[in-house]
């Protein structure tokens, strides 16, 4: 089979989530069910938009998963280093091996805001199926 370098595929996006004004932590959310098993990308990205009057924290993103390897559900998590600034930000971007007819879920906690003012952000998921029979990019659902 001959490689071919240099050819963009498009890369369907399998599922989104756009949340903004958030001033409290998300729950469990179903973000989509794996139509087909295989590597899925899934990115999240967090940022504060309204810092709290004395000091914030924003809140840790976890992306849960059924392995399609060992059937074992993972929770994969990120927490916030920052400071309370508007503007910082937090990222969580990997690949995942879902399994078949399973559920992948995101979640935040740990929100923490102190003073008049809540500390206010928003939190953008994307997900990428990467299907290998079209190189890369195909979309399952």
């Amino acid at each position: 089979m001959p490689i071919t370098t240099g050819v963009q595929y498009p890369v369907p996006v399998t599922a989104t989530a756009d949340l903004v004004g958030q001033t409290a932590n998300v729950a469990s959310t179903a973000l989509f069910t794996a139509r087909s098993a295989g590597i899925y990308k899934i990115g999240a990205l967090e940022v504060l938009t309204t810092p709290g009057t004395t000091s914030s924290v924003l809140p840790a993103v976890s992306i849960t998963y059924t392995d399609a390897d060992t059937n074992v559900v993972k929770t994969v998590t990120v927490a916030d280093t920052t400071t309370n600034a508007l503007g910082d930000t937090i990222h969580n971007f990997g690949e995942y091996n879902v399994a078949n007819n399973t559920v992948v879920s995101f979640s935040t906690a740990s929100y923490a805001s102190v003073g008049a003012t809540p500390m206010a952000y928003a939190l953008h998921i994307r997900c990428q199926y990467l299907d290998p029979s079209y190189g890369i990019g195909a979309n399952p659902e």
